[in-house]
């Protein structure tokens, strides 16, 4: 008598029907997923395009096209070489045809945009549109990354958090290059869990290209890179890690070096790539290393440190020599601080330490904190959620990621704005997932089902919440901080970054028969808006309609800060897009 296959046994065993339904709902509810998924999404498309829609050119936008014109037009990487050319070859892509022309004054070293043509809406729309999709990746990444790691309903409830995000609808959507830092970060984090889970050499082609992109996007990425290379030093292939051993080895002579020499190796063509292979010139004597690049050069300083290379006198070829000259001035930059706003004090060079605890404190939804914080509790201390071994060493990675974005914020001594430490979002949301996976794990069908209806609730309020300032999403502050009062905290990109020219024209035009004193706070002119008005000075009192931008009140940039604070002495009769201050100063009060 022949003997029957197993898989003939199991096909009699299991009807034929069980096994098209099972299929017919795996597929559904994949299809379900991608349904909510792509609503989530599409919302946070919204409200980015309506940001677009209602924000006036901030400060930095002016700058990053500027270049991004200039590095496209010339191939130069000499002008705002503290941030690396990715940024400004992408959002520079839209703007390349000669019909976009920007003019830009100086006066006192301070860019003035005096013209934009074709206007400053058509001019500003493409590249934001091209960040807004930088951010919807970020949004599909982060959902990927959560489904694989923990569920698919937990990456459902991440991008119902990260859709309702302030601070990725606001800086995916003007042209600067925060944004494009955080997808890079995460990216690499992303790509090294991938490869921990299949070391081929294809994913470490990919993960050295991660690596060079995210250098190309901000020069704070090399300690994310460090952290990176170590995880794939240490990982045992999984085809070597036996039940039960570790996932990790911790002897050198048995690390991956192969793997993670390769991924620098194409990090490093990668980021020459991103400067042209421009290659400058260098040049070691009596302890300085004089840089050239273009037409220019810069001399650093090598200090005392480097006393056996005094004597030296060496000239070679430096590949990418505008990449060394910008993390010199970045650095330089960060010793000497830069101006800050906090809790209603200026400081003129280097804030304090928990200078962005308090703006992340102040800045981010509370509901995402609170769900953040406890998912890290109950990763750490639960001994009920059932992570799995695969589970664990990701979650490790994720908040390793997190940890050093957070350490390098403590450490940096530039506090304009909570968006230097947006880098660390994305890690929160992947915590803040856990909680839902704990609701699911909770015991009890009836626990269950309130627990998850907790977590409904709480998104639901998260988004009420971050609502509140729509479409001004870069002024968010948490519901604790009245929006009358947001300017006595933080001022500068938290909440007031010439925004507000949009909503100050709509002013205008409903008031046609006032006339305008301003002291806006910006690099665009206004009348670039079609605005008409009176320029107000320093310390100069009038009468009549008055608007301060928040950061001229908190006097962050200015030699004598309390300038225009004699106008608190009054109540604003509006406040244009949470950023303007509009006063009715009465006759014999303007002084």
């Amino acid at each position: 008598m022949a003997m029957r296959s197993s898989s003939a046994v199991l096909e009699d065993a299991v009807p034929v029907s069980t096994v098209e339904k099972a299929e017919r709902d795996a597929s559904f509810g994949y299809r379900r997923e991608l349904l909510i998924a792509a609503v989530l999404l599409l919302t946070y498309v919204l409200q980015c395009a309506w940001f677009v829609a209602t924000q006036s050119i901030t400060f930095d936008e002016s700058i990053h096209t500027a270049v991004g014109q200039d590095v496209w037009r010339n191939h130069r990487f000499d002008a705002w070489m503290e941030t690396p050319p990715l940024g400004h070859l992408l959002l520079g892509l839209p703007i390349i045809p000669d019909r976009y022309q920007m003019e830009i004054h100086n006066p006192n070293g301070w860019l003035w945009v005096t013209a934009l043509r074709p206007g400053p809406e058509q001019f500003i729309r493409g590249p934001r549109l091209v960040n807004i999709g930088l951010g919807a990746l970020l949004g599909v990444l982060v959902w990927c990354a959560v489904r694989n790691l923990l569920s698919a309903g937990a990456a459902s409830f991440a991008l119902a958090l990260f859709a309702f995000t302030p601070q990725f609808i606001a800086h995916f959507s003007v042209v600067t290059v925060d944004g494009i830092g955080v997808l890079t970060v995460f990216v690499v984090a992303f790509q090294l869990v991938r490869w921990r889970r299949n070391p081929s050499w294809g994913n470490t082609l990919l993960l050295g290209v991660s690596f060079g992109l995210a250098v190309l996007a901000k020069f704070y990425a090399p300690p994310f890179l460090a952290l990176a290379v170590l995880v794939m030093l240490l990982t045992r292939v999984r085809r070597e890690a036996g039940e039960g051993s570790s996932p990790f080895r911790w002897h050198p002579e048995t690390w991956s070096w192969k793997p993670a020499l390769g991924a620098i190796a194409v990090a490093i063509l990668v980021v020459w790539s991103g400067y042209f292979f421009h290659v400058g010139k260098a040049r070691l004597q009596s302890g300085q290393i004089t840089i050239s690049y273009g037409q220019a050069q810069d001399t650093i300083d090598l200090g005392s440190r480097t006393a056996l290379l005094s004597g030296l006198d060496i000239s070679f070829p430096l590949p990418a020599s505008e990449f060394f000259v910008g993390i010199h001035e970045l650095w330089e930059h960060n010793q000497f601080g830069h101006p800050s706003f906090l809790l209603g004090k200026v400081y003129r060079t280097v804030p304090p330490h928990w200078y962005f605890p308090v703006a992340v404190a102040l800045k981010w939804p509370t509901i995402t904190l609170l769900l953040a914080l406890a998912g890290v509790v109950l990763v750490v201390v639960s001994s009920a959620l059932r992570w799995g071994s695969r589970s664990e060493p990701e979650l490790a990675i994720y908040g390793g990621f997190g940890a050093v974005a957070l350490l390098l914020a403590m450490w940096a001594r530039i506090g304009i704005g909570d968006r230097h430490v947006l880098t660390l979002y994305p890690f929160l949301l992947i915590f803040a997932a856990a909680c839902w996976k704990w609701a699911c794990d909770i015991g009890p069908s009836g626990k269950r089902r309130m627990a998850l209806a907790a977590m409904v609730l709480l998104a639901l309020l998260n988004a009420a919440d971050v609502l509140r300032y729509a479409p001004g999403y870069l002024s968010y502050f948490n519901p604790f901080v009245a929006p009358e009062r947001s300017h006595e905290l933080l001022t500068d990109s938290s909440l007031d970054w010439g925004q507000g020219l949009v909503a100050l024209r709509d002013y205008q035009r409903d008031h046609p028969d006032r006339l305008l004193h301003v002291a806006y706070f910006g690099s665009v002119d206004p009348k670039v808006y079609g605005i008409q008005f009176v320029p107000l000075a320093p310390d100069q009192h009038v009468t009549g309609t008055v608007v301060v931008s928040a950061t001229m009140l908190s006097g962050q940039y200015l030699s004598d800060p309390s300038s225009y604070r004699w106008l608190l002495q009054f109540k604003p009769v509006a406040i244009l897009d949470h950023c303007l201050f509009v006063y009715e100063v009465p006759n014999g009060a303007g002084g």
